[in-house]
């Protein structure tokens, strides 16, 4: 694995503990070519997460859905990437006048959070500094990671920030009205103990020492969906499918699932030392569909002791309905950024740091060199993704 790569992976970390490997005993190995069958199997919500009389309705009016029609004057199928103080979309150039240390896409534009911790809203109307993020966290809270989240088809950014008081608070900016707002922390003392993990039209999920909170960010509504924060963390979610982490009951090992709630999700890829090891899952989004999920998993093989090789770096997606898996075949290493549309997904390919982007279609398996970046040397240029590089 290249060291654009292990840096590439390292910076992507999505909020969730995993207990990373040696990487410098990976080394590159073949990918597998994707299979696919035709058109996925319809699902029909049964209503999964059952919520406070009288919320219901207010939570099922406010997931998934645009509160205003803020429109991006970059188009969402483009793909995109930042070098310095500029972010690249497409052929397109859009001046940051900040240094980009990680971005995401946004319905209206981009969340920008540049070298000094700030956050900036990117619209057609300008570059503005919307907030802040507190320090990084401290080694033993590795499992909560300062970052900024979004809805891509929708136009509020969340992060975890303080007040004008200094207070610890989880926070919004709307890019259609240019209002902010603050939500209490439940009991996180630090920035290190509160995650906002991700944004679905106008519903929330962080976490905090009390526990995975669903949250209508239009009211301030919210309901208690888990209390083990240990080993539960919530990648994405897009139309009410969640990608999240939990423990198989089976065998207690640390699992990927896809669903409707936390009770009743598919296992998706397994974690922990069974005949092999998986770990440094990136880079987990669930497509705007709610149909797909995309994971990029470093796989290692154990060798004994401490060490581990014949390693890899795949572009896994998995069927959110049935967890039937596919993985895309790019040269070198391949990492899955971002779902450009509702069946194409924006892939990082790595070969010796010779880096290039490809647009990867999940109904027919194929993938198309979209740019060549060509080799580069520090500083890397930054894939499109909510953690900042710590």
């Amino acid at each position: 694995m290249s060291e654009y790569l292990r840096t590439a992976l390292a910076e992507r970390a999505t909020g969730v503990d995993f207990r990373p490997p040696d990487l410098s005993a990976i080394r590159h190995a073949g990918g597998g070519r994707v299979r696919r069958r035709h058109a996925a199997a319809a699902f029909v919500s049964s209503g999964a997460v059952a919520l406070v009389a009288g919320l219901v309705a207010v939570l099922a009016v406010s997931r998934g859905a645009p509160h205003a029609p803020v429109a991006s004057p970059w188009p969402l199928s483009a793909v995109t990437w930042a070098y310095g103080s500029t972010i690249h979309v497409g052929e397109e150039q859009v001046p940051v006048g900040r240094t980009v240390a990680a971005f995401v896409r946004t319905g209206a534009g981009f969340a920008v959070i540049d070298d000094s911790n700030d956050i900036y809203s990117v619209t057609a109307a300008g570059v503005a500094r919307i907030g802040r993020l507190p320090q990084a966290p401290s080694p033993g809270n590795s499992g909560f990671h300062p970052r900024v989240v979004a809805d891509p088809r929708g136009t509020l950014i969340g992060w975890v920030g303080e007040d004008q008081r200094g207070a610890l608070t989880l926070q919004t900016y709307d890019q259609a009205t240019g209002q902010g707002r603050s939500y209490s922390t439940e009991g996180a003392l630090s920035a290190d103990h509160a995650s906002f993990d991700a944004i679905d039209g106008r519903t929330g999920y962080w976490r905090t020492p009390a526990g995975q909170y669903l949250v209508d960010l239009d009211t301030g509504a919210k309901r208690l969906m888990d209390r083990s924060v240990g080993n539960l963390g919530i990648y994405s979610a897009a139309q009410g499918m969640l990608a999240f982490r939990g423990t198989s009951g089976e065998s207690g090992v640390d699992a990927i699932y896809a669903g409707r709630s936390l009770d009743s999700g598919m296992r998706l890829e397994r974690f922990g030392l069974v005949a092999y090891l998986n770990g440094l899952v990136q880079s987990v989004q669930v497509s705007p569909t709610g149909d797909w999920v995309s994971l990029g998993v470093a796989h290692y093989v154990p060798l004994g002791g401490n060490g581990f090789g014949g390693g890899s770096t795949t572009a896994d997606v998995y069927d959110a309905i049935t967890g039937e898996q596919r993985m895309f075949d790019v040269p070198g290493q391949g990492v899955p950024l971002v779902w450009l549309d509702d069946v194409t997904l924006q892939v990082l390919s790595d070969t010796d740091d010779d880096l290039s982007l490809y647009r990867c279609t999940v109904t027919d398996g194929s993938c198309r060199l979209a740019v060549d970046l060509g080799r580069f040397t520090t500083p890397f240029p930054v894939m499109p993704g909510g953690s900042a590089p710590w």
